[in-house]
């Protein structure tokens, strides 16, 4: 892993321009960094109590029944509901640190590209981003 932060760090040292290579960065961090802690909140939770709740009575009907397809679908739009405000929540959070990786100078940047590739593991995508130029 060193190594592909020392390439990195030389192909940084390269750029001119670090914007849209940051854009890649944020992009490629996994949605499920983004969650915490406000995953932990009432509103969240709530959406996981229902979703808890709505599985029970799924379960409670004969397989086939009206009643249980009826509640299916009913949680299957819950999923999908909750699945969508956690998309919201994570694209939300990953424009806040691109803003914030904007405004920090060149070295910063280049500091928080390399610190930001090694935490999620995306030295490699990195990297073959920008052979592809």
């Amino acid at each position: 892993m060193t190594n592909l932060s020392l390439l990195l760090k030389s192909q940084l040292q390269e750029k001119e321009d670090l914007t849209e290579l940051l854009r890649r960065l944020v992009i490629l961090i996994p949605n499920r960094f983004f969650y915490a802690p406000d995953i932990y909140t009432e509103y969240y939770q709530f959406y996981q109590i229902d979703i808890s709740d709505s599985v029970r009575k799924v379960r409670q009907y004969k397989r086939g029944s009206a009643q249980e397809r009826t509640e299916k679908e009913m949680l299957s739009s819950l999923i999908q509901l909750y699945h969508e405000e956690l998309e919201d929540l994570a694209n939300r959070k990953r424009q806040r640190l691109l803003e914030l990786l904007l405004q920090q100078g060149r070295q910063d940047q280049k500091a928080s590209i390399l610190a930001l590739a090694a935490k999620y593991h995306i030295e490699k995508w990195l990297l073959s981003l920008e052979s592809e130029r």
